[in-house]
């Protein structure tokens, strides 16, 4: 009687470890749906990088630009304005998850804002 009960709570004891285990594991497409798509949940957060990455570089820029006298007047404040809000639109936007079309947004204001300092450094040198 004994070996019955030891056998059999080895038995539970095995299944009750067991169990949360098998439940973590699913196949591909199985369960809720878009839950196992590559990304999920991450919101973006390496395109949010990169595309922060660049507006750190065009301000760099801009404040190297103008050390050496390359921007006239006030235009460095004002690029330097418009990277602050291309920068603010980029962590709104990534609050709830960067989605394509709000990518390729803040990807062509980065595009016109880098086009727009190197217009405005070789207007200087003339």
């Amino acid at each position: 009687m004994r070996r019955l009960v030891l056998a059999l709570a080895a038995t539970v004891s095995a299944l009750a470890a067991a169990t949360p285990a098998t439940a973590q594991y699913s196949r591909p497409g199985y369960g809720r749906p878009g839950y196992d798509r590559p990304g999920y949940g991450q919101n973006n957060w390496g395109e949010v990088q990169s595309l922060q990455a660049r507006l750190d570089a065009v301000a760099r820029q801009i404040d190297r630009l103008d050390r050496n006298n390359a921007l006239r007047g006030r235009t460095a404040d004002r690029l330097r304005y418009d990277v602050d809000n291309i920068s603010r639109s980029l962590h709104r936007a990534a609050r709830n998850g960067l989605n394509g079309n709000e990518a390729n947004q803040i990807r062509y204001q980065i595009e016109n804002l880098e086009r727009q300092v190197q217009f405005q450094a070789g207007r200087r040198r003339y």
